[in-house]
């Protein structure tokens, strides 16, 4: 079953579009203020960043190894790592 299948919601939006949602619901950061590229780890506490990877594990029905959440640096990471394991294979 295709990741898509699974999370019809998701079909006509991307995946920055769904991580800016999560931010602004679980850490109230607006989405116009959300630089994807700046770190990770200077705009947001271990808290926080708990608590986003969760919720985008939970949102696109993924799991991320301890080795690939610790190479994140910024959000646009996390995109890409998203994007990576939703890719068909």
């Amino acid at each position: 079953m295709s990741n898509q299948e699974r999370r019809p919601d998701m079909a006509n939006q991307s995946t920055e579009a769904i991580l800016r949602e999560l931010l602004l619901t679980d850490v109230g950061e607006p989405k116009s203020k959300t630089d994807l590229n700046s770190p990770l780890r200077e705009n947001f506490d271990s808290v926080d960043i708990v608590s986003i990877v969760s919720q985008a594990e939970r949102r696109f029905g993924i799991r991320f190894s301890q080795q690939e959440l610790e190479k994140l640096a910024t959000l646009q990471d996390l995109v890409g790592l998203i994007d990576a394991k939703l890719a068909p294979k």
